[in-house]
């Protein structure tokens, strides 16, 4: 049997086993009802009472998310805090390349799973940052629309997308980019 698991997803859970185990309150910051969430409060174990607290982020939230929640965290009361860096860093840099693109083009294409956190999380980057931005799960649901009036098109995606599906969007958008120079 090969244990497949994101090494940043067990990392994450062995800090949560060492806080608990040291008597921390633990603070999980993502999404509550993201499967990494759940498996994350289910090392947790019971909510104890105490003093120290020790905080700790789903893997593919934003570090901007992440700080909003730390800072919320420490207007608790406690004596100790522990804080965990415990973001993907694949996933950060995924959200940096986002944002250097937003910069530079005029539409965003935003490839991966509609149930993938990470691929949601980029979208909302995009739409946050102004540009129209479609989230797509494949070549076949790109629109000419999409592209109307666009110099410059940014294709992110989401760290599970396989190569394969993001090369055939970037050829799909290339032919429809042809087409529309008449070529």
């Amino acid at each position: 049997m090969i244990d497949a698991t994101c090494p940043f997803v067990k990392h994450a859970h062995d800090i949560v086993k060492a806080l608990r185990r040291d008597g921390y309150r633990i603070i999980i910051i993502g999404d509550k009802k993201h499967p990494e969430v759940k498996a994350l409060l289910s090392s947790a174990g019971k909510e104890v009472k105490s003093k120290k607290i020790g905080i700790v982020s789903q893997t593919t939230q934003t570090k901007d998310n992440y700080i909003l929640g730390i800072l919320e965290a420490l207007k608790g009361d406690f004596n100790e805090a522990r804080i965990f860096n415990t973001i993907c860093n694949d996933t950060s840099a995924r959200q940096l390349e986002a944002r250097r693109l937003l910069k530079k083009c005029d539409v965003m294409v935003v490839v991966g799973g509609k149930n993938s956190a990470n691929t949601r999380r980029l979208w909302q980057i995009c739409k946050e940052g102004g540009l129209d931005s479609y989230h797509i799960e494949s070549d076949v649901e790109l629109k000419k629309e999409y592209f109307r009036g666009k110099r410059c098109v940014g294709v992110v995606s989401g760290a599970s997308t396989p190569d394969s599906i993001v090369n055939k969007v970037v050829r799909k958008i290339e032919m429809i980019n042809l087409m529309k120079e008449g070529y």
